[in-house]
């Protein structure tokens, strides 16, 4: 409980600390003006007395802020100065009751209900300067009857009835109650399914009631129903085991016309590079930190970016596929952005970009791995699936194509308007332009791929 001697001391110690008071005095408003203070600025403070309420106390104050001038100091301008000083001075007094809790400390529970200055100018007759704040502070009050001196009453060890703490389980809330006290609990913010809200009476037992939940797929197929409320508040959803999507990569409209049959604008008009709608239930394939691995299985049940045909993961520390498994040698399958390659070059020093497709042609008519779809890729699909690592060599680990040389893999990108083509180039897998005629010392090799189709991913 706060006593009016614990608030006259927090009144003192504020003044004693305040680098502007250098005089604190307690009394009637005539004490403040006997000749006894040498030293100002002073603060002093009269009591007027105090008001009851339910559970609280309210303190009255007079709180004077006044200096004394000196003989040579102009009066007007003297007067104006210490009303301004000694306005801050008690504004500093009510910042630290409200908000600082350096000298009156929050768990006392302070609170100021009015607050209101005064000007003062040539008051008394030594002609003090300054401000009056009226000031009313209120603190919890209990009609306390635990240590009334009283005959019979034998007070609490503490001199004090002890204080009650209200909490909740986790203690995000928590409220200190006195003796005797009543604590009104907030009201509950209840927010509604159409995202409404609405304050209602805090309440031991609050019922509600639970509507059933349907989970749809993008075709409104129902993938689960959810009656009552799940153990654990987790819905378990049960699709198929196809459950990834691959990051296929998306090619854009070419810009030219088709200069030969299997180049980019022929392909991309026939359809090739479509994206279709999964008909089924997928979740997106997430790629591993290092590149070469998938953060989740694939439809095999391993976490290996590539893959033999049949599903065996590559070897550790390489992704050059020969013959793994049962898979056909050679051809390898990039799950991650869905394409399936032929890691081996193909072509010979007289290799062209204007003759490279005639070598997917002849693998296309043996149905290598029994697809019939093979292509000349896209500079993007070389650079980005073949060389997952940047900067390093095409057919160095991990990287997947098995070479040796300083090859150019022929694209089916063309630039027609200068009779130029797209290659990438085995070093780092980076990109350039060459003739379409041009053999490069017979270094121009094709590495042939195509993209596989959903079924391929999921069944």
């Amino acid at each position: 409980m706060i006593t009016f001697n614990n608030i006259v001391t927090a009144f003192q110690t504020f003044a004693t600390n305040h680098f502007f008071i250098q005089t604190f005095s307690f009394g009637n408003t005539e004490d403040m003006d006997l000749p006894k203070y040498n030293d100002y600025p002073l603060m002093h403070l009269n009591y007027t007395g105090a008001d009851y309420d339910e559970g609280t106390k309210t303190y009255n104050f007079e709180i004077f802020v006044l200096d004394l001038p000196s003989d040579k100091l102009d009066k007007v301008s003297y007067q104006r100065e210490v009303i301004s000083d000694s306005e801050q001075c008690v504004e500093d007094l009510l910042a630290d009751v409200l908000n600082g809790g350096n000298i009156f400390q929050f768990a006392d529970q302070y609170e100021v209900t009015s607050a209101s200055v005064t000007p003062l100018e040539e008051e008394t007759k030594n002609v003090l300067a300054g401000v009056l704040l009226t000031l009313a502070i209120e603190v919890p009050y209990q009609y306390d009857s635990c240590d009334a001196p009283l005959e019979g009453v034998t007070p609490t060890p503490s001199g004090d009835c002890p204080v009650a703490v209200v909490q909740n389980t986790d203690l995000t809330y928590q409220v200190n109650v006195n003796s005797g006290g009543t604590l009104t609990l907030p009201n509950i913010s209840v927010t509604e399914v159409d995202g409404s809200s609405v304050d209602v009476p805090a309440q031991t037992n609050v019922v509600c009631e639970w509507k059933t939940i349907r989970v749809l797929d993008q075709d409104d197929n129902v993938l689960a129903t959810q009656a009552t409320y799940p153990s654990g508040g987790d819905i378990d959803v049960v699709v198929s085991l196809a459950t990834t999507y691959p990051q296929i990569i998306h090619h854009r409209k070419p810009s030219y016309a088709s200069v030969s049959s299997g180049d980019y604008p022929d392909l991309f008009a026939s359809g090739y590079f479509d994206l279709y709608r999964p008909a089924i239930a997928v979740q997106m394939i997430q790629l591993g930190a290092d590149n070469y691995t998938l953060a989740q299985n694939n439809r095999f049940g391993n976490t290996s970016r590539y893959t033999s045909t049949d599903g065996t993961p590559s070897d550790v520390g390489t992704a050059r596929f020969s013959s793994y498994g049962s898979g056909v040698p050679n051809v390898v399958r990039d799950n991650y952005l869905s394409i399936m390659w032929y890691n081996l070059p193909l072509g010979s020093s007289s290799t062209t970009l204007s003759n490279s497709q005639s070598e997917a042609d002849a693998q296309n008519a043996l149905a290598l791995a029994g697809f019939t779809d093979w292509i000349v890729p896209t500079r993007d699909m070389l650079s980005i699936s073949c060389s997952p690592d940047n900067n390093q060599s095409l057919h160095t680990s991990p990287n997947l194509i098995e070479d040796t040389g300083t090859r150019r893999y022929m694209t089916c990108e063309r630039l027609p308007y200068i009779s130029q083509g797209y290659q990438v180039f085995f070093s780092n897998g980076g990109e350039s332009t060459q003739s379409l005629t041009t053999t490069a010392s017979g270094q121009n090799r094709v590495i042939i791929g195509r993209i596989m189709s959903l079924s391929e991913l999921f069944v």
